[in-house]
């Protein structure tokens, strides 16, 4: 029983040494590529690997990718702006009032002359919703100009 206890901590030392080893070489390996990118050599062409937009969260995580241009980094913070319940009303009834002025009607007739179908349709409003920035813990920052929620 003894000599499990002692595998278990043998084998939990060893794997904080190789996630303290990986931590260093990959802040080493950051700085050789910002160096070598000013130099004109590509992340891609230095790593072997893709920026991937794809892999970012909205879980919070110290070193992420942006969601837009892959940067994989520890992005800025800022905390998030307050719900202004005003600015969503607002925009809500200038939508409201584009789509009642912008709905056009479709009537698809058979051959027989009976109506078929009526579609009700508008062109997508213009100007994005309002964000509710506090549900989320903290927005990040890319370098791109990108910003994003996580919790």
């Amino acid at each position: 029983m003894i000599w499990l206890r002692v595998i278990l901590i043998v084998a939990i030392v060893i794997m904080i040494v190789i996630m303290i080893a990986w931590a260093l070489l990959e802040l080493n390996l950051r700085s050789t590529t910002k160096r070598l990118e000013a130099a004109g050599v590509t992340f891609e062409a230095l790593t072997g690997r893709k920026l991937e937009p794809e892999l970012a969260t909205d879980q919070f995580e110290a070193w992420t990718h942006c969601p837009s241009c892959g940067e994989f980094d520890c992005h800025a913070m800022r905390e998030p702006l307050p719900w202004i319940r005003q600015d969503w009303l607002a925009w809500n009834s200038g939508r409201t009032a584009w789509i009642e002025r912008n709905t056009w009607t479709q009537t698809i007739t058979s051959w027989g002359g009976h109506t078929s179908r009526v579609i009700d349709s508008a062109p997508e409003y213009p100007i994005a919703e309002p964000v509710n920035e506090t549900r989320f813990a903290t927005i990040r920052i890319c370098k791109c100009g990108k910003e994003w929620g996580q919790k």
